[in-house]
């Protein structure tokens, strides 16, 4: 990306950066605005005393950074590059932008769409909120969109619906027609190949709105497609009713699914949009010369758990760690990486034994005490069983505390914080109490918060089982 340095005079000063949560003094920032087209980008380097801050290495360079002078923040933005010299560490960052600069859509084809929507569009898109200027004409009312999105593995030669839900194979309405023409239409092969698609219509006030909450409902009946496949006998009893099911091995192995680029026009005008909601954040890993210095000190780390032929159950479940966290890393979407992300934190978290708080004789103790009670016998053997299950098992986050008091891992008050709320939206899903939002900070930090704890665990796992390993 090229562009011209802004009138805007070089700062130098002695001031403190913020990183989720922990702040750290004494350091030397420069700040050097940069004119890219229209857009004025922050760049910033702050240098930072190792000696003077040395709780700085525990860090999380994922985070936002905010950095204060006089107690006021001068800068807000992302790390873009870290290095560091015997004596400093050097933060090289960049503003909110360098999130959208990683972030490429992968489609936005505007079809007969406004400038207003368009920068709703991209700004939604982004994560945040669009406030239009008052000069633009921005229509937020509630109003009909048409949705259709492409469907992979699935030919019908006649139309159906599940729910709200059309699923056809005729492409003989305007909005076929739109795609037809359209770049999408001609060049992708998920609009190209006379796969079928799925329509629907919702009620939105904007187009990235119209787009979420359509294939959101589009993907539930992609769901029951997917349930309906899936039986595999021969009847059921519905409402008391006998339903006789055919079966087909050919069926049971069909996988019906949908890509994300979906295609939007709002109802009663020819304002249409395609557009692929799933943002990009991926590229190719680009290694100089000496490629295995990069790995150097991963190996130190996990070669002996690596090169080692009978695991023990510990060891084992660090090797399952890390496939979740790369899945989680790689696949699926902000909820699929949420969950897991939880199974990697509690594979890590299993095998911590809790403190027992009461022994053989308290257990007897509140035996006798339901036995003689007035309860049922129903009610003491329900009571009995959940004293002697329950009674000395800690929840899962005292023994996370338990095991990083142990293995001397530091987490700043705000990341625990953090963790609770995130825990507390796990259950929420796990249990099915309610739906949650997931964003991208979370699952930065939950990445974080598992490596950080990997780490600790299989440097103690290799000072216990190989004491004499060098690290170098």
């Amino acid at each position: 990306m090229t562009g011209k340095n802004h009138d805007q005079p070089l700062s130098s000063e002695t001031c403190k950066i913020r990183i989720f949560g922990q702040s750290f003094p004494e350091g030397l920032l420069s700040i050097k605005p940069i004119l890219k087209g229209s857009s004025l980008i922050q760049f910033a380097t702050f240098r930072i005393n190792l000696k003077k801050n040395p709780g700085f290495r525990n860090a999380d360079l994922k985070g936002t950074v905010q950095i204060f002078f006089n107690n006021e923040i001068k800068f807000l933005g992302l790390v873009k590059r870290y290095h560091f010299t015997d004596e400093f560490g050097i933060v090289d960052l960049q503003d909110m932008t360098l999130k959208t600069e990683y972030e490429k859509l992968t489609v936005l084809e505007p079809l007969n769409l406004g400038a207003s929507d368009i920068m709703a569009l991209l700004t939604q898109s982004s994560g945040w909120f669009f406030h239009p200027p008052q000069d633009l004409i921005y229509d937020e009312s509630e109003r009909d969109f048409v949705i259709i999105v492409p469907v992979v593995n699935l030919k019908t030669t006649e139309n159906f619906n599940i729910g709200n839900v059309e699923f056809y194979q005729d492409f003989k309405n305007i909005d076929d027609s739109f795609i037809r023409k359209s770049k999408n239409g001609t060049k992708n092969l998920v609009w190209t190949n006379n796969t079928t698609r799925a329509k629907t219509v919702v009620k939105a006030k904007s187009f990235f709105d119209a787009i979420i909450t359509g294939y959101s409902v589009i993907s539930s009946a992609i769901d029951v497609i997917a349930l309906r496949t899936d039986f595999s006998f021969p009847s059921i009893s519905i409402n008391s009713v006998q339903h006789d099911f055919e079966y087909s091995y050919h069926i049971l192995l069909s996988k019906v699914k949908i890509p994300t680029s979906v295609y939007c026009r709002e109802d009663n005008t020819d304002f249409a949009v395609i557009f692929d909601f799933e943002n990009i954040r991926e590229n190719a890993l680009t290694l100089d010369a000496n490629s295995q210095k990069f790995f150097k000190e991963i190996n130190i780390l996990c070669n002996n758990l690596l090169l080692k032929t009978s695991l023990s159950p510990m060891e084992k479940n660090l090797i399952q760690v890390l496939h979740w966290l790369r899945k989680a890393i790689q696949e699926g979407n902000d909820k699929d990486k949420f969950l897991d992300l939880w199974i990697a934190f509690e594979l890590l978290i299993s095998g911590e034994k809790s403190r027992k708080r009461f022994n053989k004789g308290d257990m007897e103790y509140f035996t006798n005490l339901i036995t003689n009670s007035s309860f049922n016998e129903e009610q003491k053997s329900t009571i009995i069983s959940i004293i002697k299950a329950q009674i000395n098992s800690n929840p899962l986050l005292v023994k996370f505390d338990q095991l990083v008091k142990k293995l001397k891992i530091f987490f700043s008050t705000e990341e625990r914080s953090k963790l609770s709320k995130m825990y507390e939206k796990r259950n929420d899903l796990v249990h099915g109490r309610k739906d949650v939002e997931i964003d991208d900070d979370e699952l930065d930090k939950m990445r974080t918060i598992i490596e950080k704890i990997f780490i600790g665990k299989i440097s103690a796992l290799n000072m216990k089982n190989y004491p004499n390993t060098t690290s170098s």
